[in-house]
This record gives structure tokens, C-alpha cells and sequence, in this order.
């Protein structure tokens, strides 16, 4: 029987360069120009999970199925998910999509993860909640099997 762990979880980012408009959320009605409208990659204050980071562990314990790579037959190593979402200024989550590819149920599993849990706490610019986006990483590891 192979045995999956949840090795690492990251509350922190992963920036990209620039500081703003890292992409634009299309279904706002509002013109592109609007600083409403902006998509921050940086802001003031960043996003954050209710309950900060051991909020976030704790949430994982209760809701990943760390069995997941090993039900779907992941060989055996460390697989780094990272996906990408919006959190409007409400703390909503949109825009969710896997920036890695490793499948096995995997980046799947961490997309049903944060779309189904609370809402965030927003990103502050200059006094104003603000949208912006974050990149979330997750590892998860397969051992080889245990006899």
C-alpha cells in the first residue's frame, strides 16, 4: 500500500514581477481603466485565510483528502501544485486555475479546496479593500509502498 503525505503548505505567495494588473478580471462591467477594476499582484496589505496560517493548517487537516494521488496511482515523489485565484474586495474567491499540471487528481483536489472554503480576507490598497490575485502552493508527497 503506497501512503501519501501532505508534506508542505504555503500560506505565503508567490509574487510575480510588477505591482499591479497582473491580469484583469474580465467580467467586471466597470472600463479597464478604473483602479476598480485592477487585479493587484501587490498590495498594502495582502490577501490572507481567515485564522492566518495556522487557520489555513487547520483547514487543510479537516478537508484535504491527501489519499488523492494514491487512489488515481501517482508514483511515488513530491509533487508541487500551485494554482492561482482571484479574492474580490468581499474576500470571494474567482478566477480559480492550476498553474501546474502534474494530474492525478491532484491539482483538482487543491482547486475544490479553496473554492469551497471561506471567503478570504481581502487585500487593502491605500485604505480600500482591493481585488487582487494569489498563487497558492501545495505539495503533496507519495512515499513508495509500505509492505
Amino acid at each position: 500500500m503506497e501512503k501519501v503525505l501532505l508534506i508542505l503548505f504555503t500560506l505565503g505567495f508567490l509574487q510575480s514581477s510588477g505591482q499591479q494588473n497582473a491580469f484583469i478580471d474580465s467580467s467586471a462591467s466597470r472600463t479597464a481603466n478604473s483602479q476598480h477594476d485592477n487585479v493587484f499582484t501587490l498590495s498594502d496589505k495582502m490577501p490572507s485565510f481567515p485564522g492566518g496560517p495556522s487557520g489555513w493548517s487547520r483547514y487543510l487537516q479537516r478537508n484535504l483528502d491527501k489519499t488523492i494521488p494514491v487512489k488515481n496511482n501517482a508514483p511515488p515523489g513530491r509533487y508541487n501544485v500551485i494554482v492561482m485565484f482571484v479574492i474580490n474586495e468581499k474576500g470571494n474567491v474567482s478566477n480559480l486555475k492550476p498553474l501546474t499540471a502534474h494530474g492525478f487528481g491532484m491539482e483538482d483536489e487543491v482547486l475544490r479546496l479553496i473554492e469551497k472554503g471561506p471567503r478570504w480576507i481581502p487585500a487593502v490598497q491605500k485604505g480600500r479593500n482591493v481585488k487582487s490575485y494569489r498563487k497558492q502552493p501545495l505539495t503533496f508527497v507519495v512515499s513508495n509502498k509500505i509492505k
